[in-house]
């Protein structure tokens, strides 16, 4: 989405292509990746020049065999001998036999690709034939202003006027803070409304920064509850990855939900007077991401809390306004729809209440499906997600935080939208 400041024509560039897969739609400039021109109207417009070129396509594999599902292990950490510069980008990691992944390759890459799979008797099914155009269709408003199922539960509904936590003394407070659930919306806008709930809700709503990025971005979010005890806590954080964009929007509607509710809905007012929510939408404002490639955009690190944005997590959870204090964690992803508790980091290892946290996370799946039909799967992050010797932030706040309920959230979709998402 372009920036209210940025010209009326629009680009996609192949830098953010490549290096900021998830916000695909995040355009400035004035032409299109092939160098044709558009018209002056806002959005993507017809072009008058030569079909562009396919970059990009999306294939994906389903491995039979322990061989196949190890050879995608090795592709997806770069150590097959014949890979060379191909730079596959796994948009799911190769878990176990019989779970999909999916895999973004150059169009000029595919031979190299398939002749590699082929090797293993690994088939191949293209899923996505261009993405650039996939994200230009999606990226579209849609006919007739029809919102999406998925929007109209991200609805930017009128904060209620009578709402008994509004502080009357600063009137300029007073205007309904609104979000548009609709769209996606950039980082500065997302502040700008969490600086405007902090403002009208003054007697439960903080603004909070619990650090800076790597290019020197405050880290923001919301601390929502009833002054007063220091009551238990629970943390949310969101777009960690940059590609994930439709957790930190998640993250807001959460955000949202708590504050136009409170004092009107009886279970909303009692969770906002008896836990204090400590909420950070978007944890990785420089849409840079997790990968031991530096120029990849899930950029892992070094090593544990060698990034600034993995190191404010854990100085805000450990700081001595919260150590002790939190309850629960939850990190929101996307896309697999799959609720997953620790561990992480090591096949068959789970905490000593693992039956805790695979009850509550059944539970809430459970609800989940009542309300709108989805279906999660519930385990650990081994077992669920992908093979991984690296402990991520679930591990870390179980293990060395020692906070009670700790998830993983892969939000919606399911493997058929992947990560392109509609314009609303």
């Amino acid at each position: 989405m372009a920036d209210d400041k940025s010209p009326s024509t629009t680009r996609i560039t192949l830098t953010r292509l490549n290096k900021r897969i998830g916000h695909w739609a995040r355009v400035d400039g004035d032409t299109l990746l092939d160098g044709s021109s558009t018209t002056t109207t806002p959005k993507f417009t017809t072009t008058t020049s030569k079909p562009r070129p396919v970059l990009y396509k999306v294939v994906r594999v389903v491995p039979e065999t322990g061989q196949q599902l190890a050879l995608l292990d090795r592709l997806e950490q770069n150590h097959v001998d014949d890979l060379g510069d191909m730079r596959l980008n796994f948009w799911t990691s190769p878990v176990r036999v019989g779970i999909a992944v999916d895999i973004m390759v150059r169009s000029e890459n595919m031979r190299r690709l398939r002749r590699i799979l082929d090797r293993s008797d690994l088939q191949s099914e293209v899923i996505i034939e261009d993405v650039e155009s996939l994200i230009i269709q999606r990226e579209r408003k849609p006919e007739n202003n029809k919102k999406s199922d998925f929007g109209k539960r991200f609805r930017d509904a009128p904060l209620p006027e009578s709402n008994p936590n509004i502080s009357s003394s600063n009137p300029s407070a007073m205007a309904d803070p609104q979000y548009d659930f609709h769209h996606y919306g950039s980082y500065p806008q997302m502040v700008s409304w969490m600086r405007s709930l902090a403002r009208r809700y003054p007697k439960i709503v903080q603004f909070i920064s619990i650090g800076k990025s790597h290019e020197g971005r405050s880290i923001d979010g919301l601390e929502i509850g009833s002054r007063g005890l220091r009551k238990r806590a629970f943390w949310v954080d969101g777009g960690i990855h940059a590609r994930e964009w439709a957790a930190p929007h998640t993250a807001l509607f959460f955000i949202h939900q708590l504050t136009s509710k409170y004092g009107h809905e009886p279970n909303i007012t009692r969770l906002v007077n008896e836990i204090t929510w400590l909420i950070i939408p978007l944890l990785n404002p420089d849409e840079s991401g997790s990968s031991d490639d530096p120029c990849s955009e899930i950029y892992q690190g070094k090593g544990a809390f060698s990034e600034p944005e993995a190191r404010a997590v854990r100085d805000a959870v450990l700081s001595s306004r919260y150590r002790g204090r939190i309850d629960g964690f939850i990190t929101l992803h996307t896309y697999s729809q799959i609720w997953i508790h620790p561990y992480g980091h090591k096949k068959d290892s789970y905490p000593g209440d693992v039956q805790d946290l695979y009850n509550v996370g059944k539970k809430a799946t459970v609800a989940l499906s009542k309300l709108y039909g989805t279906k999660y799967l519930v385990g650990s992050g081994a077992d669920t997600l992908c093979k991984s010797s690296i402990r991520r932030s679930e591990d870390w706040a179980k293990e060395s935080a020692a906070i009670k309920f700790v998830y993983l959230l892969e939000l919606r979709p399911d493997e058929k939208s992947e990560f392109i998402y509609f314009y609303n």
